[in-house]
């Protein structure tokens, strides 16, 4: 995951994504870890929240008791806004996914809110998921994908191509907001993403639309612990 263009956006970050989703992204993050904790079924010794930004999905998973939060993300400044929130209570890493500061077999669950695709190099996080869950892990992923080629989607689709630029521009960055649309754009379909996954050794147990047929999508896998194919 890049931290550019996070670092220059990172005090405007939650303010921006209010605007853009209505404020819909914290409903799809608190059902993010609520999933992710039901099927877990008890309260996990350890979490890993990958692309952590400021913070927010890390700090539901330690209100609702996870005993040990790790936070990672590869900006610096959005990591100093996630300190500044939830305090040291929660383990506030940098680094990126493709090469995870974390010990192999030591996570129950990892969580990745909006942030798979700006990773470097996804089978090579896929891989090191992989080393740091313990069998029986499971990540639960929430990812905004190309607009559904669907005539209803529209003005949606329109909305994003020619109005999230400008918008960024009034928070004060628009080649940011066109970096994120971009990305989005650039990004895979729900069922693109979930075969990266499930080649890389993931068993698919959910996938949900949660915004615009797809547009916006949460997800479920489980490590067995065995992979079906070589590195």
């Amino acid at each position: 995951m890049q931290a550019l263009p996070f670092d220059r956006i990172a005090k405007k970050y939650d303010r921006v994504n209010d605007f853009l989703s209505l404020g819909l992204h914290r409903s799809w993050k608190e059902e993010l870890v609520n999933a992710l904790l039901s099927e877990h079924g008890r309260i996990p010794d350890r979490v890993l929240d990958v692309a952590t930004g400021t913070g927010d999905v890390a700090g539901l998973f330690k209100r609702k008791g996870s005993r040990e939060v790790i936070g990672l993300d590869p900006s610096e400044e959005m990591l100093a806004l996630a300190r500044a929130r939830y305090g040291e209570t929660i383990l506030w890493r940098a680094g990126h996914s493709e090469d995870l500061p974390i010990p192999s077999d030591s996570i129950d669950l990892i969580s990745c809110a909006f942030g798979v695709r700006n990773f470097r190099c996804r089978k090579t996080a896929f891989v090191e998921w992989r080393r740091v869950l313990r069998a029986g892990g499971r990540i639960g992923i929430v990812e905004i994908h190309p607009v559904p080629e669907i005539a209803l989607l529209t003005p949606i689709d329109w909305y994003w191509r020619h109005l999230v630029p400008p918008i960024g521009r009034l928070f004060g960055d628009e080649a940011a907001y066109q970096y994120l649309r971009d990305s989005a754009h650039a990004f895979l379909s729900p069922s693109g993403l979930g075969q990266e996954l499930e080649a890389a050794g993931f068993r698919k147990l959910s996938h949900t639309p949660l915004f615009a047929c797809g547009m916006v999508s949460f997800a479920l896998f489980q490590w067995d612990g065995i992979c079906k194919q070589s590195n």
